[in-house]
């Protein structure tokens, strides 16, 4: 004898699927970790993934909350990952950079004042070059020129100034001592850096010292290629010391 199967009847509430509200929270956090690459311009915008990393934090504790009725979580753990990164990456290329500049701006410095000390006011000279040539292809040479701390510099023999005939008069026995960055400051157009030395010599057994500031920079407009460190302008930090000698007169 057969028998018959009767089937449930199918309740049409069970293809209803359960609407879920995705969390603008985590929206906005991982759309601020992506502005967060704004961080590489300038540091002003490191404040950016700060932000996000609050954000995107708030986003996870209020889908935890209000789970299961509340998604997003994926997003927000992706948003939190970038802008940790960003936020970390953006400010250590920048003290790299700042580090590297320091270095590089410190060693022309020191070869500066080593070719005045040694009377190679040739080799002092191409040290304080002021322009920078960029090649373009096809075409002749672009000469971009520079201004720093004095205004333009002339080409010709290096400028017979107070600093100069200090350094000299001290002779190549002199000591150069390395003190400090005063100043560093970028633009667009121009980078500078503002480093203070200490030149000291004993002569006739009496000690004999100066204080020097010297002002490198470079033009921020040139290629990378042929973007090259320059010395601008020296001066003593305080007074010109009192045993230089007066500069000798043109016949």
């Amino acid at each position: 004898m057969a028998t018959t199967q009767k089937s449930n009847p199918r309740n049409p509430a069970d293809d209803i699927v359960e609407y879920r509200a995705i969390s603008a929270t985590a929206i906005v956090g991982i759309v601020l970790a992506v502005v967060s690459v704004i961080t590489f311009a300038h540091p002003v915008f490191w404040i950016v993934p700060v932000v996000a990393v609050v954000v995107c934090l708030v986003a996870l504790w209020q889908i935890a909350r209000h789970a299961p009725e509340l998604i997003g979580r994926r997003a927000a753990i992706i948003g939190l990952a970038l802008s940790i990164v960003l936020g970390i990456a953006a400010p250590t290329r920048h003290f790299i950079l700042v580090v590297r500049s320091r270095f590089e701006a410190r060693q022309l410095a020191l070869f500066w004042l080593n070719a005045v000390r040694q009377h190679d006011l040739k080799q002092a000279v191409e040290f304080m070059r002021d322009v920078s040539v960029q090649k373009l292809s096809g075409e002749e040479d672009e000469v971009i020129e520079r201004e720093g701390p004095m205004g333009p510099r002339a080409r010709g023999p290096l400028p017979i100034t107070q600093v100069v005939r200090a350094i000299e008069e001290l002779g190549e026995s002199a000591e150069i001592r390395y003190i400090d960055v005063e100043e560093q400051t970028a633009s667009s157009s121009n980078e500078k850096i503002v480093s203070l030395w200490e030149v000291s010599a004993q002569h006739d057994g009496k000690p004999k010292s100066m204080r020097v500031r010297l002002w490198v920079d470079r033009n921020a407009r040139a290629p990378r290629s042929v973007r090259e460190w320059r010395v601008a302008s020296a001066q003593f930090v305080d007074k010109a010391p009192e045993w230089l000698s007066p500069p000798h007169s043109a016949p």
